[in-house]
C-alpha cells in the first residue's frame, strides 16, 4: 500500500518510475494515462498524415506513440479489458501512417512494415522478463520474489514449458 504521505488528494495516486499507482495496486490510472498520451500522439500523426511520407511517419510513431505504448507493457499490459483501447489507438495509428481509411484492417499494414501489434510487444517484453529471470540477469528484487518452478527433469528440453512462481509471502 502507498503511504499518505506519497498520495496526491485529489487523485489519491503516485508517480513512480513513471508508473501511475493507486492504493488498489492495480494499473487502472497508468492504463488511463497511457491511453491520453497515445491520443496525443493519434493527433499528431493525423495532422501530419498527408504532409509526410510513410516513413517520416514511422519515424514518428516510433518516437510518440510507440514509447509512451511500450514502457512497462510487460506488467501493466495484462488486463485484457483495459488495453482495448490501446490496441484500437494502435490500430488507428498505423491507418494515420499509410494514410488508409478507418475501414482497412490493420494488420496486413502491420505485417508489411515489421510493426508489432500491442499484444506481441506485451508478450515479448515478458518473455524478455522471464529470460532475465531464469539467466539472474534480473534486478535482485525480482530474482527473489519469483522463482522457477523445478519440474524434476533429467536434462533441460528446449521444448519444456517454463512454469514462475511469484513468491506471495514476501512484502
Amino acid at each position: 500500500k502507498i503511504s499518505e504521505n506519497n498520495l496526491d488528494n485529489s487523485e489519491k495516486q503516485h508517480k513512480f518510475l513513471g508508473f501511475n499507482l493507486n492504493d488498489q495496486t492495480n494499473f487502472n490510472a497508468h492504463i488511463d494515462k497511457v491511453c491520453n498520451k497515445l491520443l496525443k500522439a493519434n493527433f499528431t500523426l493525423r495532422k501530419v498524415k498527408n504532409q509526410l511520407n510513410a516513413k517520416q511517419k514511422i519515424l514518428i510513431y516510433n518516437a510518440i506513440f510507440k514509447s509512451n505504448m511500450e514502457y512497462g507493457c510487460g506488467i501493466w499490459g495484462t488486463d485484457e479489458n483495459r488495453i482495448k483501447k490501446i490496441i484500437k489507438l494502435q490500430k488507428n495509428s498505423i491507418r494515420y501512417i499509410y494514410g488508409s481509411n478507418s475501414r482497412v484492417h490493420s494488420k496486413p499494414l502491420m505485417k508489411k512494415y515489421n510493426i508489432l501489434s500491442f499484444e506481441d510487444v506485451v508478450k515479448t517484453n515478458q518473455l524478455n522478463l522471464a529470460h532475465s529471470i531464469v539467466y539472474k540477469k534480473a534486478p535482485e528484487i525480482l530474482n527473489k520474489d519469483i522463482q522457477i518452478q523445478n519440474r524434476n527433469l533429467v536434462r533441460p528440453l528446449r521444448n519444456n514449458d517454463l512454469e514462475l512462481k511469484i513468491d506471495s509471502n514476501r512484502k
